[in-house]
C-alpha cells in the first residue's frame, strides 16, 4: 500500500540557531538605521522565537557584528581581551589594546542611540564611522 499524499506529514524547515535567525532578520533590514534594525531584530526574536530580552539582545548584537565585519580583516583577539581590555588584531599583525576608559573616551564625540526601545538600556553608535 502506498502512502496517501494527504496523510503524510509535510516536511518542516529546520530550526535555526538564534544567531542564524538574527542574521536573517538583520539582513532583511540591512538598509535601516542601525538602532532601528537592532531594535526590530530584538523584538522579532522575543515575540516570534520566545527568547528572553537579554538572549535576544546578545544574539542580535553578535549577528550584527558578524554582518558588519564581512570582508574586514581586523578582528578582536578574544584570548587576550578581558572584561576591561579589548585587543584588536590588525592585518599586519599589530595589536591595539584599548581599556574601558580608552573606549569611553573614544565614544565621547559620538551620539549613542537606544537600540532596544523597550528597556532603553542597550545603546549603539548611530552613523558609526567605517
Amino acid at each position: 500500500m502506498t502512502p496517501d499524499a494527504h496523510t503524510q506529514p509535510k516536511p518542516q524547515a529546520p530550526h535555526l540557531a538564534s544567531e542564524n535567525v538574527a542574521t536573517a532578520q538583520l539582513w532583511r533590514t540591512r538598509n535601516q538605521r542601525r538602532a532601528t534594525a537592532i531594535d526590530g531584530c530584538i523584538e522579532h526574536l522575543m515575540v516570534d522565537h520566545d527568547m528572553t530580552e537579554r538572549a535576544a539582545e546578545d544574539a542580535t548584537l553578535q549577528a550584527y557584528a558578524d554582518l558588519e565585519s564581512l570582508n574586514k580583516v581586523h578582528a578582536i583577539e578574544l584570548a587576550a581581551s578581558t572584561s576591561r581590555l579589548l585587543v584588536i588584531k590588525t592585518p599586519g599583525g599589530a595589536r591595539i589594546a584599548l581599556t574601558v576608559s580608552d573606549l569611553l573616551s573614544l565614544l565621547k564625540p559620538y551620539h549613542l542611540e537606544a537600540a532596544n526601545r523597550e528597556s532603553r538600556r542597550l545603546l549603539v553608535l548611530e552613523n558609526a564611522p567605517h
